[in-house]
């Protein structure tokens, strides 16, 4: 993925109250003059918390979806306001959605469609801006990310999680929330246990995103003390009353909450969100706190993003899990038949060389209690271990089994989702119902005449073996099973050779039968050597200790019995063997005969329909720059014939204004 441009500046903010000039910092990631480019805009939390905790979001940006990031007015890069501090006058909701809109008409984003992204405070603001912000029309869709439609809704669920704390920690907070003294060592350490369970769980604790933004928070608490309060246990500023339980039936854009797991809070507060707004979904994050997104921040991203780029990452992602665990299934499945067969070689020799010993040297009728007791006891003891050992490896081959069935489930929903996200299956449908492909209305028809449909024909220098049928093994010639008469004999020209059989000879790479000739070759006489490649009519026979050795050593990858043949599926021709550990085709790919030059192999359905919806997505972007391209041209044309027009007439005179992309834009200019 090419890198996007990187772009920070400030937005001048005028506020009636504040007689200095004030700044909005803000940072976008991709460019906003795209064609057809959706920007998401993210809200932080705290308030006071900063853009930086989010940042770790930027890998969802794109080149159709530009990111802004922005530190509200009195925190991070943006201009401060401590001397403002404790007046809940000044530090409204209104000064946040005012705020936004300038920055929205700033980046010139407010007259056109994009997305909003909130987080903790930041899904609040993004709320009351969906609801009476001056840009609300244009908001496609919203994530509200561990947020809350209730101040005292949070505070119930607050309340709630607090009765699960160790009683020592409860007394510490309701002795803070009396007294309102928060700085003592208990008070410090119940709020620390408060933010390691309900604020984030990831380790190690906190992690460098969340570290930055309590760090802000600590450099300045203006915003944060006059909105929320002293502190995460002490919700007495300023938003303290603060609903919008019945407001957020105003809400008209696509909304995704998000909730993490582990915060029983923001459970309870976002429900308004879930029961008062019409198109909304929830998802919720199992394993994460309220800082969902650095918690679980794979997860995190599938929850937000729906784009092919994603769904590749997560495909790819999925693919490597599976391939581990099915590798690691394997080898345990290898270590299992090993350790019994080796347990019981070793065993039943000890207990043979223990009997041996008993009956020849002691003599039975000298042996005691014990001697006897080993005697009986020794096959008991032997098949109690090896149930014991077996139980053990039964455990951990059903575990990993089950892990393989999960991943594999939730890699084909994964694929569902991708084609629901790019609706695959109802494009599929259309095409095939109204635009299909000529080759099969044309095999139809032939069909339908009653005409079969053509074998491909490979090249003229294809071996002759390309037409006939697959032997009775794709890859082993069968020993004693003679090779089946041709259906079709086909006598090749006189003077005329094959360049790939004399070429190629069978090795150990390819089968037995991958290049001979269907018929039988003339038995050699004494006189001539035979060549050893053509004295070979199959495999080695296998033995008793080849068995045990395979046991011991396990079986040999390289041997053309444990590798897949390459049988072409047009013109039956093997084309050797696939790399030693390969488990299926899939894993392989695509591949091409080498004689009739047919494309075989499986492709990943996942991959393909990745590569499909991508390859239309840039078709899609390529055919928008040219329209584009093409309207401008044909808007310099417009505009050139109408300053000829004008200077022709006298009437008007033009004037050229410098455009972004250096092209001149003319416009009329009356005299």
């Amino acid at each position: 993925m090419t890198s996007l441009p990187t772009t920070e500046g400030v937005a001048p903010f005028r506020i009636d109250r504040v007689s200095a000039p004030c700044e909005t910092w803000y940072k976008v990631i991709g460019d906003l003059h795209v064609p057809g480019a959706i920007p998401l805009v993210l809200l932080h939390g705290g308030p006071g918390a900063c853009h930086d905790y989010l940042l770790p979001l930027q890998q969802l940006a794109s080149r159709t979806r530009p990111m802004i990031f922005y530190d509200q007015i009195g925190n991070g890069r943006s201009t401060h306001l401590r001397h403002l501090r404790g007046d809940e006058t000044f530090w409204t909701v209104d000064l946040f959605i005012a705020e936004l809109s300038n920055l929205l008409d700033h980046l010139g984003v407010g007259s056109r469609a994009f997305d909003l992204h909130g987080q903790s405070w930041g899904g609040m603001l993004g709320a009351e801006y969906a609801i009476r912000g001056e840009h609300r029309q244009h908001i496609r869709k919203l994530v509200l990310s561990n947020s809350l439609a209730s101040n005292a809704l949070y505070l119930q669920g607050t309340n709630l999680e607090i009765g699960k704390f160790p009683q020592s920690i409860q007394q510490a907070i309701a002795e803070a929330r009396e007294s309102g003294e928060y700085d003592t060592e208990k008070c410090k350490a119940a709020l620390d246990y408060f933010m390691r369970r309900l604020l984030s769980v990831a380790e190690p604790w906190p992690v460098p995103p969340l570290q930055t933004a309590l760090e802000w928070l600590a450099k300045d608490d203006t915003t944060y003390f006059t909105i929320y309060g002293p502190n995460m246990l002490s919700p007495t500023g300023a938003l303290r009353g603060w609903s919008i339980v019945d407001e957020v039936r105003q809400i008209t854009a696509q909304t995704l909450v998000i909730l993490g797991q582990l915060e029983g809070a923001q459970h309870i507060a976002s429900q308004p969100f879930l029961d008062n707004i019409e198109r909304v979904e929830s998802v919720v994050i199992d394993g994460a706190a309220h800082m969902t997104h650095l918690d679980q921040p794979l997860k995190y991203y599938e929850s937000n993003d729906t784009s092919p780029a994603s769904f590749e990452k997560t495909l790819s992602a999925l693919s490597s899990r599976i391939t581990t665990t099915q590798t690691a299934l394997d080898k345990t499945r290898a270590s299992a038949r090993r350790v019994k067969v080796l347990l019981v070689l070793y065993l039943g020799f000890a207990y043979l060389v223990y009997a041996i010993v008993q009956l020849v040297v002691v003599k039975y009728w000298n042996m005691g209690a014990l001697e006897w007791a080993g005697m009986v006891g020794g096959p008991v003891f032997m098949i109690l271990l090896r149930k014991t050992v077996g139980a053990y490896f039964n455990f951990r081959t059903d575990s990993l089994s089950k892990r393989l069935k999960d991943q594999q489930e939730e890699r084909a929903k994964t694929i569902q989702k991708l084609k629901d996200a790019t609706k695959y299956d109802s494009t599929m449908e259309l095409i095939e119902k109204y635009g299909g492909d000529k080759k099969k209305e044309v095999s139809r028809s032939d069909s339908r005449d009653g005409k079969q449909p053509q074998q491909a024909i490979p090249p003229a220098g294809a071996p002759n073996r390309t037409r006939l049928p697959p032997p009775p093994t794709a890859n082993i010639q069968h020993r004693t099973a003679p090779l089946p008469p041709p259906t079709h004999p086909e006598t090749p020209a006189a003077g005329t050779s094959s360049p790939e059989l004399g070429s190629l000879e069978p090795t150990a790479e390819f089968a037995p039968n991958a290049f001979s000739h269907p018929s039988s070759p003339p038995a050699p006489s004494r006189a001539e050597p035979v060549p050893h490649a053509a004295a070979a009519t199959g495999p080695a026979e296998a033995h008793w200790y080849d068995r045990i050795f395979d046991v011991l050593l396990g079986e040999d990858e390289t041997l053309p019995k444990n590798r897949i043949v390459l049988l072409c599926q047009s013109c039956r021709l093997v084309n050797g063997q696939a790399p030693p550990g390969t488990r299926s085709l899939a894993e392989l790919g695509v591949w091409r005969c080498m004689g009739c030059h047919a494309t075989n192999g499986a492709v990943d359905e996942g991959k393909r329909i990745v590569d499909e919806v991508l390859a239309s997505s840039q078709q899609d972007e390529e055919k928008e720059e040219e329209d584009a391209v093409k309207r401008q041209i044909r808007g310099e044309e417009d505009l050139a014939s109408i300053d000829v027009g004008g200077a022709t007439e006298g009437q008007s005179t033009a004037t050229g204004v410098e455009r972004r992309d250096g092209a001149t834009k003319r416009r009329d200019k009356s005299k």
